[in-house]
């Protein structure tokens, strides 16, 4: 009978009423009912919703949502889904993101962030970090030609293939040259490298 009832209504009159009985649930009802729905729905249509909702919020609104999920994430979820955002993109992509967020920063952040990405490091080392010819000098002095030319040209967003092209070798032996650069410069993604050069620039 109740099936009736609703198919002989309007859609208006389906959603009045949903939202009459939507408002009269307590906090708790509503969650339970939220969860309930959710876990009959597929991952693709989980996925639609969010991004229907995503769709009708304003810029101010998604902020406001992002640092929310952010609050009451581990240490260890927001580790994985900044990795699982970095590998979605391109070298590219990559790169200019670590240019707009390098130019954001101010020169102490600068120096926090190199200092961090060379790890614990003797007196003088840190000291000649200070100045950019320093800097510069003092993580070069680590790498050959070779990975100094592959570093720079990772930093300028180049991708694989194109460094490989560039100089002549194969797009395996460029991803063999970075793992060794970034082990010996203790970094530990292409975007760490990637800031670490233009830091240093």
């Amino acid at each position: 009978m109740a099936k009736n009832a609703n198919a002989a209504r309007t859609p208006e009159q389906r959603s009045a009423i949903a939202k009459k009985a939507h408002a009269a649930r307590t906090p708790e009802q509503r969650s339970a009912i939220a969860k309930k729905a959710q876990a009959t729905l597929t991952p693709e249509q989980r996925s639609a919703i969010a991004k229907k909702r995503n769709a009708a919020r304003t810029p101010e609104q998604r902020s406001a949502t992002r640092k929310k999920v952010w609050a009451i994430l581990t240490p260890e979820q927001r580790s994985a889904l900044v990795k699982k955002r970095d590998a979605a993109r391109t070298p590219e992509q990559r790169s200019d993101m670590a240019r707009k967020a390098n130019a954001a920063r101010t020169p102490e952040q600068r120096s926090a962030i190199m200092k961090k990405a060379w790890g614990t490091r003797s007196a003088n080392r840190e000291k000649s970090l200070n100045t950019k010819q320093g800097f510069e000098k003092d993580w070069m002095s680590l790498l050959s030609r070779r990975h100094i030319a592959i570093a720079e040209a990772a930093g300028k967003g180049r991708s694989d293939a194109q460094i490989a092209s560039s100089l002549g070798i194969r797009k395996h032996t460029v991803k063999e040259y970075l793992r060794i650069i970034r082990k010996t410069l203790g970094v530990s993604g292409r975007l760490e490298l990637v800031v670490l050069v233009l830091c240093g620039r």
